[in-house]
């Protein structure tokens, strides 16, 4: 769409179903990085954690700067270094015309001691501006579903997402999704009457 589409990170394929494909070898012919994908990989990152756990392999790289920008952010908040400007999720609050002001966005954010104030944006092109509307309101749909415990809701919000491929992996994901997070969506578990 000709613009810069993110401060900081490559995720931003997730929109687009075409970058993450088969025919581009997961992303990689664009230069991404798909990680954790096969049954293999999963397998590491699990033996991986598994070691760290039981104290046989050293969590010494954990101690180290994740690339993050959370202790500046800090800082600048308490007045202990200058405001600066971060990449953060913030309330839009008007920042980008179009989109609902409490729609949360990721863009350049001003932080110091008066808080974290989104730089403004303004429109974006149209294509742009549908596909930010489209991942709001897809939003808006999970969250009605999280708070009803509705199942044909929280579908819904999944059969909005870009990377679904097919209605059987959507039921899937939703199976597995409510089992594990069954703690902390407890009005999907409660019997209706």
């Amino acid at each position: 769409f000709g613009m810069w589409p993110t401060g900081t990170e490559a995720h931003i394929a997730e929109f687009f179903p075409y970058f993450l494909t088969p025919e581009t070898r997961g992303g990689q012919d664009y230069g991404l990085e798909t990680r954790h994908v096969t049954e293999e990989q999963i397998a590491g990152r699990r033996q991986e954690r598994a070691s760290w756990a039981d104290g046989s392999s050293s969590i010494d790289g954990l101690l180290e700067p994740s690339g993050e920008s959370v202790v500046e952010i800090i800082a600048a908040l308490l007045g202990m270094e200058d405001a600066e400007v971060h990449m953060v999720n913030v309330p839009n609050g008007g920042v980008i015309d179009g989109l609902p002001d409490e729609t949360f966005v990721e863009l350049p954010t001003h932080i110091g001691p008066g808080g974290a104030r989104g730089l403004k944006v303004g429109a974006l092109p149209q294509p742009v501006s549908q596909v930010l509307s489209t991942r709001a309101a897809q939003q808006e749909v999970q969250i009605d579903a999280a708070l009803s415990g509705d199942r044909a809701t929280a579908l819904k919000g999944l059969l909005m997402d870009a990377q679904m491929v097919s209605l059987k992996a959507a039921h899937e994901i939703l199976d597995a999704s409510l089992e594990a997070n069954a703690e902390w969506l407890p009005r999907f578990h409660q019997t209706q009457v």
